[in-house]
């Protein structure tokens, strides 16, 4: 017996050297201190300067390559611009170099561990199609989705365990959002009298506080920690819609710019598919940042043109509506959905594919009738939910089916989360 034992002890600490061995060798000299402290970042392009200085101009200490893992040491405050990028600087040490990159081309993570795993896409050339994603840690508790107006928190992906959040007044839910405090939830909700408000859901403590009335649509700008949000006026004619921003950390709002559009227009009964994208967005309202020069993209429902608005003096102009088929996932990547109709039973399929623009490389996830209608990425970059909707089948002939899935941005497969029918609008929390 005690032979046993001790074969099964040497088994056991060669097995905890090998696995401390290679994670000393992707580790780049990093010690264990080292790790549990800092973020650190994933590059995502080749020969990427490391510099002296927050500067293009200063010295080259060493080129970095795709797939490589910096340790952070800082974080220049002030955002730069570097051809049409927009980014911060950060001070990194790879190697025993110390120096400076630009934030654009590299991916940031809380901790080693979550870099390394999405270095693997870089690195790990081996078939993945039997990985799974149920035993991605990274899902359960920061993975939630609305059902029935109802919010859902994903407790336990592999057993499809899920917990409704509490919200302790009489809210239907049309849309959250996470902030930076993982402690928050942003929500859009209608009361029993239809009024719409943003609220703010403190988790621990179960507490519901309306933060703004007359609400129609918002989003959470992480960088600014801010929340854009879109408070609507209906005349006999015409509809006011105002751009408004809360500061979270001060509680105040301040109103950006006025809107006034002709209402005569506007559609009150809607086929299947148009409620169905109305309940996934929250209404149908489209309001979205782009964040490099800082302008807000909105279009009102009544509308056919989409107003540019500038977050600076509020000014705007109108530009063409397009429809959505590419989905940014990071600096290189991104989701492009393709509709091939068929001859056969005239059924339309829909093909996503994710493609590198670094690399050229590209592969298709699926080709199915379901129909992807929102993607949300992941704060560290490792899945994406995605909510399908069947296009030929509808509750009471008012709206579509839809359930939510996973796509793994490491090894490209695929999960259905939800089995019901009325699952949508996921989102991830903040870390």
């Amino acid at each position: 017996m005690r032979y046993v034992f001790l074969c099964l002890l040497i088994i056991l600490l060669s097995s905890c050297q090998e696995k401390k061995s290679r994670l000393s060798d992707k580790t780049n000299n990093f010690t264990e201190s080292e790790i549990l402290k800092k973020p650190f970042g994933l590059i995502t392009v080749d020969n990427l300067r490391m510099r002296g200085l927050n500067d293009i101009h200063s010295q080259t200490l060493r080129h970095l390559d795709k797939g490589m893992i910096v340790e952070i040491i800082e974080k220049d405050p002030i955002r730069s611009r570097v051809n049409e990028f927009e980014d911060y600087w950060y001070k990194v040490r790879y190697d025993g170099v110390t120096g400076w990159i630009f934030g654009y081309y590299m991916e940031i993570s809380q901790d080693y561990e979550s870099a390394y795993v999405s270095s693997k896409r870089f690195t790990d050339k081996k078939d993945n199609s039997e990985i799974n994603i149920e035993s991605d840690p990274a899902i359960n508790n920061k993975l939630y989705f609305l059902s029935n107006s109802h919010l859902m928190e994903v407790k336990n992906i592999s057993a499809k365990i899920f917990s409704k959040v509490n919200i302790k007044q009489d809210i239907s839910v049309l849309q959250v959002e996470f902030p930076i405090d993982n402690s928050k939830i942003y929500i859009l909700g209608s009361d029993k009298t239809g009024e719409k408000s943003i609220y703010e859901f403190t988790k621990k403590i179960e507490e519901t506080k309306r933060i703004a009335k007359n609400a129609a649509k918002f989003m959470y700008d992480e960088i600014e920690n801010e929340i854009i949000y879109v408070s609507q006026n209906n005349g006999v004619n015409k509809n006011t819609w105002t751009i408004k921003r809360y500061d979270c950390a001060s509680a105040k709002t301040k109103a950006v710019t006025a809107i006034t559009t002709d209402n005569t227009t506007y559609r009150t009964e809607l086929d299947p598919f148009a409620n169905t994208l109305s309940r996934e967005k929250g209404g149908l309202i489209y309001l979205e940042k782009e964040t490099e020069r800082n302008f807000i993209y909105f279009k009102p429902p009544e509308s056919n043109s989409t107003y540019l608005v500038s977050m600076v003096d509020g000014s705007n102009i109108k530009i063409e509506t397009r429809m959505k088929n590419k989905y940014k996932i990071d600096n290189s990547r991104y989701l492009d959905i393709a509709t091939n109709p068929s001859n056969i039973d005239n059924k339309t399929f829909y093909t996503l594919k994710i493609k590198d623009t670094n690399t050229g490389y590209q592969k298709e996830i699926f080709t199915s009738e379901l129909y992807p209608i929102n993607f949300t990425i992941s704060k560290d970059g490792r899945n994406a939910a995605v909510t399908m909707t069947d296009m030929h089948n509808a509750e009471n002939d008012t709206i579509n089916k839809t359930d939510i899935y996973i796509l793994s941005l490491i090894y490209y497969n695929f999960y259905k989360i939800t089995e019901d029918g009325i699952s949508y609008q996921p989102a991830w929390t903040a870390q």
